[in-house]
């Protein structure tokens, strides 16, 4: 009898759930640990191209994204005084179409391909210790869990990721990004949020998307 592999995946945000939802699609259940302690999104609006969207599309996702998203069929660069440089078709030789989506909304759709029952909240990973036969984690709670795998998927400030490579403190690369949400009506957007738009110009840039 093959054994089955003990997964854990760190962090429960959009990469954690994305891989434990992928996971599970193909018959391993992983247990995930996410330190928040509820499951939550924070941030803006954000752009699926083509190749994220027809992968969400194979985890069964695709009345998910056309439900909370907007579908997406081109996308246009304008000089800083409106001029138009370039237009770029959004969608693929199949029919594939990007969208422009609400990070939370997609979270949320993406979550509930993932057991509950291995989903743990309030448990923050404080260390990873690496065995020849196991990997063992440690959590702030005075707790610990062993696994033949994990992954990392814990941010920014990632202790798996300090764990299997040198620490890399965040560098400010001196661009700062101001995000904000508006009502997606026809006094807005008369294209009905099917498009995007960047306008550039020396020292700054302004995109819309949806």
């Amino acid at each position: 009898m093959t054994k089955q592999l003990r997964i854990a995946i760190v962090g429960f945000g959009m990469a954690g759930a994305t891989t434990a939802a992928a996971l599970a699609r193909r018959g391993y259940e992983a247990d995930v640990f996410e330190q928040a302690k509820a499951v939550r999104e924070v941030g803006a609006g954000l752009g699926l191209w083509v190749n994220a969207a027809r992968l969400l599309k194979r985890l069964g996702l695709g009345s998910d994204l056309e439900r909370v998203g907007c579908a997406a069929r081109e996308s246009a660069i304008f000089t800083p005084t409106g001029d138009l440089i370039q237009r770029i078709q959004a969608t693929s030789s199949d029919g594939t179409s990007g969208y422009t989506i609400h990070r939370a909304e997609l979270l949320d759709a993406i979550a509930q391909r993932v057991s509950r029952e291995r989903l743990h909240l309030d448990m923050r990973c404080t260390g990873v210790h690496e065995r020849d036969d196991a990997v063992r984690l440690d959590f702030a709670d005075g707790s610990s869990a062993e696994f033949d795998v994990v992954l990392g998927a814990d941010g920014l400030r990632s202790v798996v990721h300090d764990t299997v490579t040198e620490p890399s403190p965040p560098r400010f690369a001196n661009l700062v990004a101001h995000r904000g949400l508006a009502p997606n009506t026809p006094d807005l957007a008369l294209d009905n949020g099917r498009a995007g738009s960047h306008r550039g110009g020396p020292g700054a840039r302004a995109r819309r998307s949806g």
